[in-house]
């Protein structure tokens, strides 16, 4: 608790008069949840390389991390394959690091002659369940496709409780971005302001330029209306499931 420790003028003074001649023979360490890098005694740190941020990174800073991992394990990630790869996996270090360590071995010792496509490929092998793949599926009048991608899900072992989650809140940040633009923001506006990375927006918008205002609102209406059923209708979840699948898909 730096900052509280560090509270009255006397107290930032005589920080400040330590850091510009710390005994070499002492070592001081001050810890905080997060320092306000405003106060005097903070810039000083940091001026004097005495400051040190140990915050997980994330955003931009995380696919940095992504891509130094990656080399390090001689895997040849961009900028978008090591985006792609936080989005399906989540701000999770442990997580990220583990499913590096999972794609050095599956590339073996092909892995530094492996192209962006193939590691691509081997990413979207590895996820859990990418719902992009069955939210893309879906549109007016491809209720058969749909249902076949559905179908393809619950044959490897999805449960109907993990798919219409992640459904809806896809069709749900597909709506955001659709308002957002008939708003008339910018494309390159929407990541920060949606708070997502850029990948999982351009495949929202991609979305909601095929749907139309109109199909973005009927499918927001059939999730809200499976989140509902989900909850108390007597039919089976997988039955609620395709029905939202077929308002969703029906033609204009």
């Amino acid at each position: 608790r730096a900052d509280a420790l560090i509270g009255g003028v006397d107290e930032e003074n005589a920080l400040c008069h330590y850091l510009t001649k710390p005994p070499k023979e002492t070592i001081l360490i001050l810890s905080g949840e997060k320092a306000d890098g405003r106060r005097k005694w903070a810039k000083l740190a940091k001026s004097e390389k005495y400051f040190f941020e140990m915050a997980t990174p994330t955003g931009r800073d995380l696919v940095t991390w992504l891509e130094k991992a990656g080399r390090e394990r001689s895997l040849a990630l961009t900028p978008d394959l090591a985006t792609l790869l936080m989005e399906l996996v989540g701000e999770d270090l442990p997580a990220l690091s583990n499913e590096l360590d999972k794609l050095a071995l599956a590339c073996s010792d092909e892995a530094s002659r492996l192209d962006e496509s193939a590691l691509q490929e081997l990413i979207l092998l590895q996820r859990p369940v990418d719902p992009f793949a069955l939210v893309k599926s879906l549109g007016p009048g491809q209720a058969g496709k749909g249902i076949e991608t559905l179908r393809q899900f619950l044959n490897e072992g999805r449960s109907v409780y993990e798919l219409a989650p992640l459904l809806i809140w896809r069709i749900k940040q597909v709506a955001q971005v659709s308002a957002l633009m008939s708003e008339g923001l910018d494309e390159r506006q929407l990541p920060s302001a949606l708070g997502a990375s850029p990948y999982a927006v351009k495949q929202a918008v991609d979305v909601a330029r095929q749907w139309g205002q109109q199909g973005v609102k009927r499918a927001f209406d059939a999730c809200a209306e499976a989140e509902r059923s989900l909850k108390s209708s007597p039919l089976g979840a997988d039955q609620v499931l395709e029905r939202a699948i077929m308002d969703i898909c029906q033609s204009a």
